[in-house]
């Protein structure tokens, strides 16, 4: 029988092990894809009219932000 324990570090993700040194790497490899794919579909959703956004859910204020962060130029 193994037992596997649990620890809340700073920074880490609530319920994980800590998995030493790899399993905070695998983590930021994780969470850079993230950011990489959040900026991806940002780009994206920048190119819809607002209409669209709105349809799928965007707010006004949203919609301000989103087209101000990612601008042609």
């Amino acid at each position: 029988m193994t037992a596997t324990t649990y620890t809340n570090l700073p920074g880490s993700k609530p319920g994980t092990s800590s998995g030493g040194w790899l399993g905070r790497f695998f983590w930021r490899m994780i969470e850079a894809q993230e950011q990489r794919i959040v900026r991806r579909v940002g780009k994206i959703f920048s190119t819809y009219d607002d209409a669209a956004l709105k349809n799928i859910g965007y707010t006004t204020a949203e919609i301000t932000r989103l087209r101000r962060q990612y601008r042609a130029g």
